[in-house]
């Protein structure tokens, strides 16, 4: 391909003869900024740019019109003329073969900088012109006895002086209010000078107001703020962000797009009352998704299908890119499709629950680079809100329970789940990753065996362990903690089954006080009252008190009715 040109004068020269009308002395630029009411179908296309959305601008050639007038357009202008597209592709082959040039876009955009400025000066040539004639004509008395001999000044002379002159005088020109050569140009809605604009709107690459009574040049970005009422206007170019997507195919110039109105200030939301206050509402059904169907491709965000394959692939053999691939699988878990498959495959769902746990390989140790907090993030992610993804895990509850993680151990020295959380429970020391594993299993605590088996090991005594630990950077984890109760085993509203826990009366102070019993199922409503008081701005922690208390009454009457 040829080396592009940075020269502006060349690059016009490249692109033809029909160029030589557009910088011609004898007709300014100004006179090509109406529209001649002609029908002008794409001719050519002189380049092409692709956005980071993979959008495609072409920069199109109008028939009849100077190149100088070309635009920007998507591919879509192109469905009623696919032969400028085809000519096009051979161009691009000719360009690449290195038989013809390519445009230099740079240099492009200098010279059509270069050609609005010079119409700029020619337009105040032109009023400079008149001025001198009106002024000529009101000074004939003075002159007429002059001779012609004194005032004989060459032309060149006459056009120098007015360059040399030309700032001061065109501000005269502009501002003089009994102009009428100025008022042709300018429209001043009042009669102060200062508040006076081109009658011929300017554009430039950036959105301005189209004020009244301007005449807008053709082939410019047109839009309507919905929110002011006012039309915009700018160069047709393509700008970094824009979607390029016109599903009605309306021209540019006559599309509408909606603005984004400043975020206004949100109010306060009204204090909502206490959950015991609040009408029971029934709890939402979990129904079977069927198949879900994979992602559809998307090219912004390329092969996720191969990145999530790779990734399950890397967990499963250990490998030394184990953090990329956690890194890539928590990114994908969050889409349903991919936390189905991340349930369905046995070796690495056991991995995920090892690594979790703090149990990783000597290969791999699951403390370093935060592989527990990751893993846990991610077994969060594919099973909340997945009913499908939960059900896959249920066909896996024993190994969750009781992961070997690699090791062969027996069925009597085997531990569960509870038991080897709860042994390095003193070691965890990050109140994210820590808050992460409790999401983990409020998600898995959704299946029923599983959380009959996790109630059955001890996991209340494990969470209220959490609950207490001391450091106050844990507050946000003594929240997840209660709010993984609430969600589970106290509020309807959120899906929690009723009456399984808790099942025992509340216990006497003295026993919740004992190292032995006080994490028994009967202290809770005790640690939570005393931290509801050091804390008094944990809302939260007043109304988990209330549902404890209003769920051991529940308990109490199916007891009594029981009996």
């Amino acid at each position: 391909m040829g080396t592009p040109n940075n020269n502006p004068q060349q690059v016009l020269e490249h692109l033809g003869d029909d160029l030589d009308e557009e910088f011609s002395d004898e007709e300014s630029i100004a006179s090509l900024d109406t529209d001649d009411g002609q029908d002008h179908p794409p001719e050519r296309i002189l380049a092409q740019v692709q956005a980071k959305n993979n959008f495609i601008w072409y920069l199109v050639k109008w028939q009849d019109c100077p190149v100088i007038r070309s635009s920007w357009e998507g591919r879509d202008l192109f469905s009623n003329c696919p032969w400028v597209l085809d000519s096009w592709c051979v161009e691009q082959q000719r360009q690449a073969e290195g038989l013809s040039k390519a445009l230099d876009l740079k240099a492009f955009n200098r010279a059509v900088s270069d050609a609005e400025a010079a119409s700029q000066h020619r337009r105040v040539l032109r009023r400079l012109k008149r001025r001198l004639n009106h002024g000529k004509e009101n000074s004939d008395e003075y002159f007429h006895d002059i001779p012609l001999n004194m005032v004989q000044i060459p032309t060149r002379c006459l056009v120098g002086l007015a360059w040399l002159f030309l700032p001061t005088l065109a501000r005269a020109i502009s501002s003089s209010p009994d102009s009428p050569v100025a008022s042709t140009d300018l429209i001043c809605p009042t009669s102060n000078a200062a508040e006076c604009y081109p009658r011929i709107f300017e554009p430039t690459k950036d959105f301005q107001t189209i004020k009244e009574g301007q005449d807008i040049p053709p082939g410019l970005h047109v839009r309507m703020n919905i929110y002011s009422g006012e039309k915009e206007a700018r160069l047709n170019i393509p700008m970094e962000g824009d979607e390029g997507h016109n599903p009605e195919g309306i021209p540019t110039e006559q599309a509408m797009v909606i603005v984004d109105q400043p975020e206004a200030q949100p109010e306060p939301e009204p204090e909502k009352p206490a959950l015991r206050d609040q009408v029971p509402i029934e709890a939402p059904v979990y129904k079977d998704a069927g198949k879900i169907p994979p992602p559809i491709p998307n090219a912004e965000a390329g092969d996720e299908m191969g990145t999530f394959q790779k990734a399950l692939l890397t967990i499963k053999m250990d490998a030394r890119a184990i953090d990329g691939a956690l890194d890539d699988l928590f990114d994908l878990s969050h889409d349903i499709y991919y936390g189905v498959e991340i349930a369905k495959d046995g070796p690495v769902l056991e991995k995920l629950v090892c690594l979790t746990l703090g149990s990783g390989s000597e290969k791999i140790p699951a403390t370093e680079n935060g592989r527990d907090h990751k893993a846990a993030a991610i077994l969060a992610s594919s099973i909340q809100n997945n009913p499908t993804a939960l059900k896959e895990v249920a066909g896996y509850s024993k190994m969750v329970m009781y992961p070997t993680c690699g090791l062969d151990i027996s069925a009597s020295t085997q531990k569960n789940f509870v038991d080897i959380l709860r042994s390095r429970l003193d070691l965890e020391k990050s109140p994210s990753a820590l808050k992460a594993k409790v999401n983990a299993i409020s998600g898995l605590l959704r299946e029923p065996t599983i959380r009959d088996t996790f109630i059955e090991k001890g996991g209340m005594e494990l969470l209220l362990e959490i609950f207490l630990k001391k450091e106050e950077e844990f507050d946000v984890v003594r929240r997840n903690v209660g709010q993984l109760v609430m969600d589970n085993f106290l509020d309807e509203g959120m899906g929690a089954v009723l009456n399984v826990w808790p099942r025992i009366p509340v216990s006497e102070t003295k026993v919740c006080e004992a190292e032995e019993t006080m994490l028994g199922d009967g202290c809770w409503e005790h640690h939570v009252k005393i931290f509801s008081k050091s804390a008094s701005k944990a809302g939260w922690a007043k109304e988990f008190l209330a549902a404890l208390k209003e769920q051991r009454k529940r308990g109490n009457s199916t007891k009594d009715r029981e009996l």
